[in-house]
């Protein structure tokens, strides 16, 4: 058996989301996924982030794919809990984690044109949110 992890906040829940997390699952058979808590959102995206809280980014994630929790500690210590064979990254994600010797390094292309941020820039025309 096959063990995934990703990560990732998953505000506005979109296509984009939706493409990545099914890619991620075509090459395992158990994918766990850490939901960014609230605070640790804040603190990487801005005020004005999350759009939506942890608990409904959660229930959305959790109806197709069970193995889904609220991430409060940074993915090294969830990594360490689940010893997962592999670990799926977004190629937009700011900050690669670095391959661990004994873990694969899946890099999903990011959907071009499709992202929280610019959803909400189009639809919400604010300058100021990050």
């Amino acid at each position: 058996m096959i063990v995934g992890y990703t990560s990732g906040v998953f505000d506005f829940f979109h296509e984009g989301h939706k493409r990545f997390l099914e890619q991620c699952m075509a090459k395992c058979d158990v994918l766990y996924i850490g939901i960014d808590c609230d605070s640790r959102v804040k603190r990487r995206k801005g005020k004005l982030r999350p759009i939506e809280n942890q608990n409904k980014r959660l229930a959305r994630i959790i109806e197709t794919y069970p193995k889904a929790f609220i991430k409060v500690h940074n993915s090294m210590f969830y990594i360490s809990k689940i010893r997962p064979d592999i670990i799926f990254e977004s190629s937009e994600k700011e900050e690669p984690m670095s391959a661990l010797k004994s873990i694969s390094r899946v890099v999903i292309p990011y959907t071009e044109g499709i992202s929280t941020t610019q959803l909400f820039k189009k639809y919400i025309h604010m300058d100021s949110f990050q």
